[in-house]
This record gives C-alpha cells, structure tokens and sequence, in this order.
C-alpha cells in the first residue's frame, strides 16, 4: 500500500541519514564489532530504533564490505574531470526519464520531501545518479552498505557539518 511505500522509503532514508552522520570508530579498540555495538545503542537511544529493527537489517557476523570501500575510493567524480563527469551523467535520455520518473511518483515525491524537507527534484537527481532509477543497485544491501562507509568514514566530518 501507499502507506507502507512511506514508512519504507521513511525509515530508509532515516537510516541512511543516521549512518551518514555517525563518526568513524575504527580506530577504538575492538574495531568494527565495537562500532556496531556503539552504533547500536545510538540508534535504540539517541534514534529510537528499535533493536528487532536493528536485528533485521544487520546480521550479527555482518563486516564491512571491501568491495564498497574499493567503489567508493573510485567514484567518477574523483576520477573525472567536471566536464566528463557532468556530461556522462546528464545525459538528454537520463533528463527525459527523470520527468517520466518524477511525474509517475509525484505524489509520493512530493510527500517524502515535505516530510524530510527535501525538494523532491534532489531526491529525483540522487536516485538517477545513484542507481539510474533502481535498475543499477550494485546487488548491495543499502543499511550494509551504508554501514560500510559510515565506519570508514571518509566522510564522517563533511556529514557532521565539520
């Protein structure tokens, strides 16, 4: 239902915020199973997530996923001139499918940017970059990955406004 789309795309895009936003650990002792456990009771605590939602999305064997890591340190934007970069990604295809896109979806574009206070033309350009509309996922879990670069964090201070 639309309901549960919401709530869906909701705590998703909270969960991505929240992972954003946490520092990096790494270098506290007990490496990454110490950071699950703190980024844990941040979640319960400061979040209020609760901890069967924390069961379901990161298995307790889960590591970090080198290949993440190795794709992030080889994004375009880094590899690219502006230029390239900017011409590889708006694309006139890419442009019309993201009318077609934000069209079909306005209603819950519309909803989910008032509720994250977000214009939902961002929201539309981060899905085209990110995934070309869902059909480029990288077969990734995104809570997994998300987790896999928070506790890396090469950009934990960019998030935290630092």
């Amino acid at each position: 239902s639309r309901g549960d789309r919401m709530r869906f795309w909701g705590c998703l895009v909270g969960l991505g915020v929240f992972l954003a936003a946490v520092p990096a650990l790494a270098e506290r002792p007990g490496g990454f199973q110490a950071w699950m456990t703190v980024l844990r009771q941040e979640a319960m605590q400061v979040h209020g997530i609760k901890a069967e939602v924390l069961d379901s999305v990161f298995p307790k064997d889960f590591q970090p996923i080198p290949k993440i890591v190795e794709l992030d340190r080889k994004q375009p934007e880094k590899t690219k001139s502006f230029e390239a970069y900017l011409n590889g990604i708006v694309t006139p295809t890419r442009m019309k499918e993201a009318r077609v896109k934000a069209s079909d979806f306005s209603l819950l574009l519309k909803d989910t940017g008032e509720e994250f206070q977000v214009d939902p033309g961002f929201i539309v350009a981060l899905w085209s970059v990110e995934t070309k509309f869902g059909n480029n996922t990288g077969g990734y879990s995104i809570p997994l990955g998300l987790a896999t670069l928070a506790y890396y964090g090469r950009r934990s201070e960019y998030f935290r406004g630092g």
